[in-house]
């Protein structure tokens, strides 16, 4: 069987409908950015993959995406290459300004990803070992 699962830090916890309205109103819709739920992760699973999709938010810069499936290999979301040494900290942790997508692009990415779990190709990706060394993820 297959399942989406949303699990929100603050609220939002593991909310197991997870289709395009869902989507829409936690990406697009909710305000402050983040709502309510600050951090999630969304898991996608259909008894033979597995993978999922870490989303920081952040007030100003929208959302970090951070995919990983079962090769455990972390893509890190790419909207700005020239602000990936620059650091910011949503919440309680240090992320390169550069990772940060806009809203449109994170609902976008989320809604391919929940299709099929795999890595969305609508933003730009980069692995951990390309970030420069005073980036941060």
């Amino acid at each position: 069987m297959t399942y989406v699962k949303f699990s929100g830090r603050y609220a939002k916890q593991d909310v197991r409908v997870v289709d395009s309205e869902f989507l829409r109103e936690a990406f697009i819709e909710e305000s402050p950015i983040g709502g309510e739920w600050g951090d999630a992760i969304v898991e996608y699973e259909d008894g033979e993959n597995y993978s999922r999709i870490i989303v920081v938010s952040h007030e100003d810069l929208g959302f970090y995406l951070n995919y990983t499936n079962h090769e455990e290999v972390a893509y890190l979301s790419v909207w700005d290459r020239s602000r990936l040494s620059e650091i910011v900290c949503p919440d309680d942790i240090n992320i390169s300004a550069g990772l940060f997508l806009p809203r449109d692009k994170t609902y976008e990415a989320l809604s391919l990803f929940a299709d099929n779990g795999n890595l969305p190709q609508n933003v730009e990706w980069v692995c951990e070992e390309d970030m420069p060394e005073n980036g941060n993820w």
